[in-house]
């Protein structure tokens, strides 16, 4: 009932998947702690991104004895315990959450910001409107139709995003059970458009499921115009 969506990331680890599907015990999960700072883990075989994983979600320490002893309000201020570069201060629902630096971080010496607040809201607009007003330093996402705008000012700044976005579908029942619906719908998505006219950050029309990228293209990855099989 408490298995993580997430688990089968790590199904590489001998016992993870055993364990997680009932059929293995905790304590044959071959991960242990040689001293205070060595964690060892053991895999069923080479997994070359396993170093990758760490800064996801699923591999974050989390300290059992806590959940226990706190149970939902674990996460709370002054109960929630993490080894991240900050610390959980205040955190007002709806309003702000409040970061101070984590002088047990081991790479505390680097790290700059005393603070950080963070300001929550649903509406893109809003906090565009906070941030020109000078009530935030940075925003992450932008109303679409202030892209093109702001794309010309010096403090608009574009990443590349590995990843892919895409519909999916119960393809169990009518009318996606039939392939050729499935293709007739794959062809009819005009990708272009919705990068071009719609999205207007950017973003490329995805012909494949692996987005491009300069380290695939190195290893002889190519992206080719989208044609859609029949077996899709």
């Amino acid at each position: 009932k408490t298995a993580s969506d997430y688990a089968h990331l790590i199904y590489f680890i001998k016992g993870a998947k055993a364990y997680n599907t009932g059929k293995g015990k905790a304590e044959e999960v071959a991960i242990t702690a040689k001293d205070e700072k060595t964690l060892v883990v053991t895999l069923n075989h080479p997994t070359s991104y396993f170093k990758n994983l760490f800064p996801f979600f699923t591999l974050y320490p989390v300290r059992k004895d806590l959940i226990k002893k706190h149970g939902k309000d674990w996460t709370k201020p002054g109960k929630f315990v993490g080894n991240g570069a900050f610390q959980l201060k205040k955190w007002v629902t709806n309003e702000y959450i409040l970061l101070e630096k984590n002088p047990k971080y081991w790479n505390e010496k680097k790290v700059k910001q005393s603070q950080i607040k963070w300001l929550p809201t649903e509406n893109a607009n809003t906090a565009f409107k906070m941030y020109e007003a000078g009530q935030c330093d940075y925003l992450g996402a932008i109303p679409l139709d202030y892209i093109e705008e702001l794309a010309k000012r010096p403090d608009f700044h574009q990443a590349t995003y590995l990843g892919t976005y895409y519909f999916s579908f119960n393809v169990t029942k009518a009318p996606f059970n039939d392939k050729k619906v499935r293709r007739a719908l794959a062809l009819a998505i005009d990708r272009e458009i919705i990068c071009e006219d719609i999205l207007k950050g950017g973003q490329k029309p995805a012909y494949a499921f692996v987005p491009p990228a300069k380290v695939l293209e190195e290893k002889g990855f190519k992206s080719t115009p989208f044609s859609a099989p029949p077996e899709v």
